[in-house]
């Protein structure tokens, strides 16, 4: 009986802890859709946080679309001048779900590696605008 009681016991550890998965672990090749909000891009080199980036935002779709808004800056006067503007195109994954490419319209593509991806948080490591940059967002 007593046997039987400590099979039973290690049976149910081995049961809770494989049924207690991370939930914020997301392995699903469309983890990506949802509103993402832009906490920061920060150079890599430099460790520098780029400018200008607030109210960056995307809305990833499940088929393969999204929208969002980024900022068109005016640096022709003293003081630059920031507009937030809508933005949308197609983004795909790789077969392996290691890499995103975005595809705006008009505007070369972006291709980043994702570093991290969680149901909260998403970081892209990538080339922007020549600058070797870590971009981290929050899922909203």
């Amino acid at each position: 009986m007593k046997k039987l009681l400590t099979i039973f016991t290690l049976v149910m550890v081995v049961f809770a802890s494989s049924c207690s998965k991370d939930d914020d672990v997301i392995g699903e090749s469309d983890s990506v859709v949802g509103r993402w909000v832009l906490e920061k891009m920060e150079e890599l080199n430099s460790k520098e946080t780029v400018p200008f980036t607030d109210g960056i935002e995307f809305t990833f779709k499940a088929d393969g679309t999204f929208t969002g808004f980024t900022n068109d800056i005016d640096f022709d006067g003293e003081d630059p001048i920031i507009r937030k503007v809508p933005t949308s195109g197609t983004y795909k994954l790789s077969s392996n779900g290691e890499k995103i490419t975005i595809m705006q319209k008009d505007e070369d593509n972006e291709e980043y590696n994702i570093h991290t991806l969680t149901t909260r948080k998403m970081i892209l490591r990538g080339n922007y605008d020549d600058f070797n940059v870590q971009i981290t967002f929050n899922k909203k």
